[in-house]
């Protein structure tokens, strides 16, 4: 008798063991299973994307507001769409059959990816598509972008633009988010609030030539007067006087792109440096800024470092707040985050572009890309 109840209970203690093992291997995998989709909930999954501006104006665009194209064939179906030859137009863009960027959309690329297409509408020539980030949100892609009208020259047509993202095949559907901003500077400021003049070539001028801003109750941040700001607000004006908005963002800058351009437009003598900005003539410029053997210019709102029609001297953008020392000096730091000091006390540094070299010691030096510190002599 005895030794069927220890048997019973010996065999009971094995079933109770094994049970356990098998919940908790249950349980883990569960957890595990449930630890990898909070990690990848919260992971911020990016996509590349880039903006195609288009030329042409047709009837074609009216229904192009956003598309996921998923194979080959639906992007031969979005080309000839946009290509369909309208009767009032001579001239029709082979845009999706000549240019470089859609020729590498083949069936390789459509086996695990797809692609997402908004259109958007530019009222003129001045306006142009500044793409942001493209974003996964579940099974949506978060399309973020603005409008850019800080570009002085263009036409008055309407025209189109398109912002193509390299997408996952489980993306369903596309979420457009427009961001409004505009470039200005501090005309007024208090803890409370702060009153920005927008730039002349703003769209948001027409509402007003002053915008207000309120700063909220935990702002701690001090807005010097006739400093150059970027405001990216919600989209609403409230049409008073000033005019008010909704600010997202506030960014001490003058301009989203730049680019200094050096040149020389007359014979120069060699190891010659002229003075773009003396010590203390401008504001929190408590250095000299020369230029050495040749000339210095700035291109806003381009990438472009050549000089044209629309390229400023750079001592009049510095005297004009155009744009600032302390923005230049940033920009050189982020394109080269590893330059290193060029001699042994830490006290030069060069910044070597393309077609030109920034050599800043207690002064900056613009000059040549073939600029050393031994032609300047320091």
């Amino acid at each position: 008798m005895n030794k069927k109840i220890i048997k019973a209970v010996f065999l009971i203690f094995i079933i109770f063991s094994i049970l356990t093992i098998l919940t908790g291997c249950e349980t883990s995998v569960t957890m595990k299973e449930e630890n990898n989709k909070e990690k990848e909930e919260n992971e911020i999954i990016e996509y590349n994307g880039y903006v195609l501006e288009w030329q042409n104006y047709g009837r074609w665009y009216e229904d192009i507001d956003k598309v996921i194209i998923p194979n080959t064939d639906e992007l031969q179906k979005f080309c000839d769409k946009l290509e369909n030859e309208d009767e009032s137009f001579v001239v029709v863009d082979r845009i999706c059959r000549s240019i470089e960027l859609f020729k590498k959309y083949d069936d390789e690329y459509f086996k695990t990816k797809s692609l997402a297409i908004v259109g958007i509408e530019l009222v003129n020539g001045k306006q142009s598509i500044n793409f942001k980030n493209a974003i996964k949100e579940g099974d949506n892609v978060k399309i973020n972008y603005e409008i850019d009208t800080s570009n002085e020259i263009g036409t008055d047509d309407i025209r189109k633009g398109f912002i193509v993202v390299e997408i996952n095949k489980d993306i369903n559907d596309i979420i457009i988010n427009e961001e409004y901003s505009f470039f200005g500077k501090v005309v007024e400021s208090n803890v409370s609030h702060i009153i920005v003049e927008p730039n002349e070539n703003e769209e948001i001028r027409k509402s007003s030539d002053k915008i207000s801003i309120e700063l909220g109750e935990d702002n701690d941040a001090i807005y010097k007067v006739g400093t150059n700001v970027k405001i990216t607000y919600d989209g609403n004006i409230k049409e008073s006087y000033p005019a008010q908005v909704k600010a997202t963002k506030i960014e001490l800058k003058s301009a989203d792109k730049f680019s200094l351009v050096f040149y020389q437009k007359n014979m120069v003598t060699p190891k010659q440096i002229e003075t773009i900005i003396s010590e203390g003539e401008i504001e929190n410029v408590n250095y000299n800024v020369y230029a050495f053997e040749g000339n210095v210019a700035i291109n806003l709102n381009s990438d472009s470092s050549d000089l044209t029609e629309n390229s400023i001297p750079l001592r009049e953008a510095l005297l004009q707040n155009k744009i600032t020392m302390n923005e230049i000096i940033q920009k050189a730091n982020r394109d080269f985050p590893d330059a290193e000091w060029v001699n042994d006390y830490g006290e030069i540094m060069e910044y070597r572009y393309e077609n030109y070299t920034i050599i800043r010691n207690r002064d900056v030096y613009i000059g040549g890309k073939d600029m050393t510190i031994r032609d300047l002599g320091i």
